[in-house]
């Protein structure tokens, strides 16, 4: 088995070099044919071997490099061949499990905006019998690409939309609801029309894969289906605990998620200015779960410091935030003891926007505040926006307090 992998390796990092020597032969001005021929046949032969040996999804995806790769050069344009084997010779590391196909896609829009192709667009998408050419040669136009994603992203979100306003709508006690499982409902409608959406756009080669639509319409359906049963039963619930239960767990979704990511930017630009890593070598040190979430061989190399440990206290904060309120959220004597838990989950979220805005800073501007800064006629600094973030993922843990005391006087 092992033998097996290793030859496997052997023959992706082959067709990783044949890719980069199509690109080398074309950013020449005089090709040498002899040397063109040799690569085009090593070509032929790695995809003979991928054909045998290569896992379904890499065999799928390297097959397609090598042939549209000799389509291209079939077209004659150097440009175009230069161009596509830059953005493809990188595409056997998927084979080795270095990369992922999703992490090309910046690179294969460009490419595919730039030449008005498809290339690569049948690889996430789901089987639907219907003819690619012809629905290649319905979207060629920008206008009707436009008018059918438009048209046909509106009517994925109707259905949902109208079992939201018929059903959870219709159902308010009195007209009204105190508990917050509206809001829950509004959310989960959301979430479902975003993946009968998502189903629609494989039509157009936007597909974002299977699991993107089974995670939305799964999670969606069932806070659906929850926010519609507990509104249904009123007599079932706290209005004032319910309300915490939902809105504590919706602010966790939405709020991290926001500012976690500038947090994580922040990381790399201060290793890269204080401790000289580059951003390879930075990619290169959060390979494996534990690197990528904790940077923990970042940290032994760089030794990170006060970073690394306040970013572990909130990965672990926030599973265990989470989960104890998904679990017991609806349960009073809970609440005493997942109030403190969010507020610390949120002061940490606060202080990792505020390493942020002060990295953001120091790397524009070369100073740690800046009160106002004005460039080519659009303002790039202020101290007030810088506030203003800080402020926005701390208020959660406000609302929480209210809430909080809502429900113990």
């Amino acid at each position: 088995m092992k033998k097996k992998k290793k030859s496997c390796d052997t023959l992706y990092i082959n067709l990783q070099k044949s890719f980069i020597k199509i690109r080398s032969l074309f950013s020449d001005e005089a090709i040498n044919p002899n040397k063109l021929d040799a690569v085009l046949g090593d070509l032929r032969f790695a995809r003979k071997q991928i054909q045998k040996y290569a896992k379904r999804r890499p065999r799928k995806i390297l097959t397609d490099c090598i042939d549209t790769l000799f389509e291209i050069i079939e077209e004659g344009n150097r440009e175009k061949i230069y161009d596509f084997s830059d953005l493809i010779h990188n595409m056997p590391e998927i084979g080795i499990g270095k990369r992922s196909f999703r992490s090309f896609g910046k690179e294969i829009s460009a490419f595919n905006i730039k030449y008005e192709e498809f290339y690569f667009c049948d690889i996430n998408t789901i089987h639907i019998q219907i003819s690619k050419e012809t629905i290649q040669k319905i979207l060629k136009s920008s206008k009707v690409n436009f008018w059918a994603m438009f048209i046909g992203g509106i009517a994925a979100f109707i259905p949902p939309w109208i079992f939201y306003a018929v059903y959870i709508l219709g159902r308010l006690t009195d007209g009204r609801d105190d508990s917050g499982f509206s809001i829950l409902g509004f959310l989960a409608t959301l979430t479902v029309s975003i993946g009968l959406a998502n189903i629609f756009f494989s039509l157009a080669f936007q597909y974002h894969g299977r699991k993107f639509s089974i995670i939305t319409l799964s999670v969606g359906g069932f806070a659906l289906a929850l926010s519609s049963y507990m509104i249904k039963n009123p007599h079932l619930y706290d209005p004032n605990i319910s309300t915490f239960y939902c809105v504590s767990l919706i602010m966790m979704i939405i709020i991290p998620p926001l500012f976690y990511p500038f947090f994580r930017l922040s990381v790399e630009t201060w290793s890269n200015r204080k401790r000289r890593i580059s951003k390879s070598r930075y990619r290169n040190l959060l390979k494996g779960k534990k690197n990528y979430w904790w940077f923990k061989a970042l940290h032994k190399e760089a030794n990170l410091g006060f970073i690394y440990r306040l970013n572990k206290a909130f990965t672990i904060l926030f599973v265990l935030t989470f989960t104890l309120t998904l679990l017991t959220g609806l349960k009073k004597e809970m609440v005493l003891l997942l109030c403190p838990m969010h507020i610390l989950f949120y002061t940490i979220l606060a202080i990792m926007t505020t390493f942020h805005c002060i990295q953001e800073n120091l790397n524009v501007h070369g100073t740690p505040i800046v009160f106002f800064s004005k460039r080519s006629n659009r303002v790039d600094g202020c101290i007030l926006s810088d506030i203003l973030m800080v402020a926005i993922s701390a208020s959660p843990a406000y609302l929480i307090i209210i809430l909080t005391q809502n429900i113990f006087t």
